[in-house]
C-alpha cells in the first residue's frame, strides 16, 4: 500500500529531495521561486556528495535502486520517525511576482504575459485545477509542501526566504553541517521593482484567495 506521504507528493506533483549522509536522513521540500536551487544545487548537494551520500527525487543524479525507488518504498512511520523534513517559504505576493518575471523570459517552460494584471486574472487563474492547486509546480502553495490535505503537518522546520541568511545558519545547525554564508544567485528574470509595485487592491484580493492557507500557516501578509 502506498504511504500517505507518497500519495500526497504524487497527487500534487511536488518536488522533493530525500538525502542521506553521515547517518542523517533528510528531505528537502523544494518549492519554486523560493531559493530552492541555491539551497540544493549550490549548497547542500556539493556537501552531500562530498560525504559520499546519496539523494533521490529531483536530486537524483545516479541510477541506483535506492534513489530511483525511494518514494515507492518509504513508509509513513519512517517519514515521521526517521527523517528531518524542511522547506523554505516565500511571501506568496512576492513569489507570484517572481513567477511572473521568470515566465516573462520564457524560462523553464514558463511563458507569461508581460502584463502582470493579465497574468494574475487570466494565466494564474486558468492554471489552477479543480481542488485549488496548480498544474505548474512553480505556483504550488507552500502549504502543500508542508501539510497533508487533512491539515496534518509533515515538515519539521521551515525557513523563510525573507530571512535567508539567518535561517540558513539555523538549518546548518539543525542538520549538523558546516556553516558558510548563503550564496546570492541572480535569477536573471525581468522583475525590476519591489513586489508591491505591481499590485492593485483587486490583485491583492485574488492572490490572497489563492494562497489563503500560506498566509495563515506562515504568518505572511501583503
Amino acid at each position: 500500500m502506498a504511504s500517505k506521504f507518497q500519495n500526497h507528493l504524487k497527487n500534487h506533483d511536488i518536488n522533493y529531495i530525500p538525502m542521506e549522509f553521515d547517518g542523517k536522513k533528510i528531505i528537502f521540500m523544494k518549492q519554486g521561486r523560493s531559493a530552492g536551487t541555491a539551497v540544493w544545487k549550490h549548497t547542500l548537494r556539493p556537501y552531500v556528495y562530498s560525504r559520499n551520500g546519496w539523494s533521490g527525487g529531483q536530486g537524483c543524479t545516479n541510477d541506483d535502486d535506492i534513489s530511483k525507488n525511494w518514494l515507492n518504498n518509504v513508509t509513513d512511520d519512517e517519514i515521521k520517525n526517521e527523517y528531518f523534513i524542511f522547506t523554505f517559504t516565500r511571501n506568496p505576493f512576492s513569489r507570484v511576482v517572481s513567477c511572473w518575471g521568470e515566465g516573462n523570459r520564457h524560462s523553464r517552460g514558463m511563458k507569461c504575459s508581460p502584463d502582470f494584471d493579465f497574468f494574475v486574472k487570466n494565466e494564474l487563474k486558468t492554471d489552477r485545477d479543480t481542488d485549488g492547486g496548480f498544474h505548474n509546480s512553480h505556483y504550488t502553495p507552500s502549504s502543500v509542501h508542508s501539510e497533508y490535505d487533512d491539515g496534518e503537518l509533515f515538515i519539521d522546520w521551515h525557513g523563510k526566504v525573507e530571512n535567508i541568511q539567518k535561517d540558513w545558519k539555523i538549518l546548518c545547525d539543525k542538520i549538523s553541517i558546516p556553516y558558510s554564508e548563503f550564496p546570492h544567485i541572480k535569477s536573471g528574470h525581468t522583475v525590476k521593482h519591489h513586489y508591491k509595485h505591481y499590485y492593485t487592491e483587486e490583485l491583492v484580493e485574488i492572490v490572497a484567495h489563492y494562497y489563503k492557507r500560506d498566509l495563515e500557516l506562515f504568518n505572511y501578509e501583503f
